[in-house]
């Protein structure tokens, strides 16, 4: 497992190989210490909003889902100790506009739980909850390090025909920064 010391937002115009549309949504990418090696996961906006709002330090008028976890985890005697992505499995989508069906990787992860007694508790979840728990709870987020080498060769395109993932960790870190939501 590596750690991803680096979370950036944004949002990306991209197309699936095969699909005659683009496609636009917010993109979090977790990479290593310096940029060299990372995942990028799309997400639906309320979680987006949700890790947002602690990437930039934002305060909320009430608790948002992923505090309430946090503080319900933390009243109960035990701690978020970290968050994994650990593993992918293909799965098939159907593009509505065009119909077109295209294999996705589908992100596995846990949050790691630990009780003062020292029990461990490990909790299945999706990536994005996985990693606003994290960061809610200033816990570590791992990623497999089979994950990350797959992730440089997918073939996602931009707009322009570019391979979007390898064009993105071939940026240096003060260009990724310009893109954050």
């Amino acid at each position: 497992m590596v750690e991803m010391t680096n979370k950036l937002l944004f949002r990306a115009r991209y197309r699936y190989p095969g699909a005659s549309m683009e496609l636009e949504e917010i993109i979090l990418v977790l990479a290593d210490e310096k940029f060299k090696k990372g995942l990028t996961i799309a997400l639906g906006y309320e979680e987006a909003h949700s890790i947002d709002t602690v990437l930039k330090k934002l305060d909320t008028p009430r608790p948002l889902p992923h505090d309430v976890i946090v503080d319900v985890v933390k009243r109960l005697g035990a701690e978020v100790t970290d968050a994994e992505i650990y593993e992918s499995k293909p799965f098939k989508i159907k593009l509505i506009d065009s119909g077109v069906e295209v294999m996705i990787e589908w992100f596995l992860s846990r949050v790691n739980i630990q009780t003062k007694k020292g029990k461990k508790i490990i909790v299945d979840a999706r990536p994005s909850d996985a990693v606003a728990l994290a960061l809610r709870a200033k816990a570590p987020i791992y990623v497999a390090e089979e994950l990350l080498e797959q992730a440089l060769e997918e073939d996602f395109e931009d707009s322009s025909g570019q391979n979007f993932r390898q064009l993105l960790f071939q940026l240096e870190e003060k260009e990724l920064k310009k893109f954050k939501v």
